[in-house]
């Protein structure tokens, strides 16, 4: 007999936005990061940690379909792959949507936790003339790596 609660919630009133940004913004940097660590392991002709960044880095790529579409269109036409058949992925709210449901990719956790432990090792002073608000960005941060957690997905629904 199962325990566990219908999954069924609507959020309201919650910082969406920066969220989304804040998301975009840990997947540049990290994927920034392992381009160069890629780039080091060729060189230094590392054949395993030259395969796990490049797996990692088409992981982060995949990602981007969900959260940030105009970053992977960009990607797939320098890499000459063939644009996205599903171009009507223009709802505002879609990427919230994704992040909701993050748990449903098999890989989010894992990407999530290295990205969100790299942001907190390397993000610095605060930003924004020292507007920031550590704590804020620390809620949105464990907030992200809840959702990626396969066991959340489903458990909330964009509110209208």
């Amino acid at each position: 007999m199962s325990t566990l609660l219908p999954k069924s919630g609507t959020l309201h009133c919650y910082p969406a936005s920066q969220l989304v940004t804040l998301v975009r913004l840990i997947l540049t940097q990290y994927e920034s990061h392992l381009q160069v660590e890629y780039a080091a392991s060729l060189e230094a002709d590392e054949g395993e940690a030259t395969t796990d960044a490049g797996l990692i880095l088409e992981d982060i790529q995949e990602m981007y379909y969900f959260v940030d579409l105009p970053r992977s269109e960009e990607l797939r036409r320098g890499e000459k792959i063939r644009a996205s058949e599903y171009r009507g992925i223009d709802d505002p709210k879609q990427p919230e949507r994704a992040l909701l449901n993050i748990g449903i990719y098999c890989r989010a956790n894992y990407l999530f936790v290295d990205a969100v432990k790299f942001r907190k090792e390397t993000r610095g002073q605060p930003s924004n003339g020292g507007n920031w608000d550590d704590d804020h960005e620390d809620a949105l941060l464990n907030f992200l790596v809840f959702l990626s957690h396969p066991e959340h997905k489903d458990l909330f629904t964009v509110g209208a």
